[in-house]
């Protein structure tokens, strides 16, 4: 019998892909690959050695884990990776990396479908 939380994560994973989420570009080095991502940006406050407070913005992507495919392997995120969301005149260029205390990424689901990346934006090209 089928575990129900992990069908409705299943489902609820396929709607957002579906419904929910944009075409954009995963690199790393040469290799890359196309994949549908939802895209969520957060401001985080960061405390720095001196005890001041600083504000980043923090870019997150959600993608199916399976989608993450470079050179034929199946890849999980690592830091340096980047992502290009497409605009209407240029595309954003993001930089997979820790941000606020958190590691680059995390699964998003206890059943280790969706990726959640955390990302820093770099540039546009």
């Amino acid at each position: 019998m089928a575990d129900l939380f992990e069908t409705g994560a299943t489902f609820l994973a396929s709607q957002l892909k579906e419904h929910g989420s944009q075409t954009v570009t995963y690199t790393r080095g040469a290799e890359s690959v196309e994949v549908q991502a939802t895209v969520g940006r957060k401001d985080v406050l960061v405390e720095t050695t001196a005890g001041a407070l600083e504000r980043h913005e923090q870019w997150d992507f959600l993608i199916a884990g399976a989608d993450v495919v470079l050179a034929d392997n199946l890849t999980l995120p690592e830091r340096g990776d980047r992502i290009k969301l497409p605009r209407a005149t240029h595309t954003d260029v993001f930089e997979v990396m820790p941000l606020a205390g958190e590691d680059h990424w995390r699964w998003s689901d206890s059943f280790e479908q969706q990726l959640r990346i955390h990302t820093k934006f770099v540039g546009t090209e």
